[in-house]
């Protein structure tokens, strides 16, 4: 016996054969998108971005659909870069989190850009030099943290850049987050 099939039906078979593999790489997986919370006009407010089965992006978004902030997790714990941004999409801060705390540098932003705060973190807690800007790049404040509390020489500028004042810290009761 000879069995022979037209090219009509090995097409038809392949093409079944693709759909059917498609459709079982399809099954179990959820979309890449969660949607958490909506507005009353039916847009986002908040969604989940998952990158793969271990790490999510949640972004808090505007009623105008442009992120307003975003955290990135591992395993359910906060790591990486978190950033928060104005209504019309300008980044205003950003902040690294590593183990679900705060650790690393942290930048405040003017509207255009240019850096209205800088410091550093360790646990959640703000360590070492910690600096302030006017809108004209000039240095507003300059001062040391430790564990979160202010500590020694803290200068204060005016405007022009001059030193207007100095403080000293000793201690502090209550440290600053």
């Amino acid at each position: 016996m000879n069995f022979s099939f037209g090219a009509e039906f090995v097409s038809w078979s392949m093409k079944l054969n693709l759909f059917i593999i498609l459709l079982l790489l399809s099954c179990g997986r959820s979309s890449k998108r969660e949607v958490i919370e909506k507005y009353t006009n039916g847009n986002p407010k908040e969604v989940i971005d998952h990158i793969d089965q271990n790490s999510y992006v949640l972004r808090e978004l505007y009623s105008n659909g442009k992120i307003e902030g975003e955290k990135f997790y591992k395993n359910g714990v906060q790591n990486g870069m978190q950033s928060h941004y104005n209504e019309d999409g300008e980044k205003m801060a950003e902040m690294n989190f590593r183990n679900g705390s705060r650790n690393g540098v942290t930048h405040e932003f003017f509207r255009d850009g240019r850096i209205v705060f800088e410091g550093y973190c360790v646990n959640g807690k703000f360590e070492g030099l910690s600096t302030w800007y006017y809108g004209n790049g000039k240095i507003q404040t300059k001062g040391y943290r430790h564990l979160g509390v202010d500590t020694g020489r803290w200068d204060y500028f005016d405007s022009t850049g001059a030193l207007a004042r100095v403080v000293e810290h000793k201690e502090q009761s209550q440290p600053q987050q």
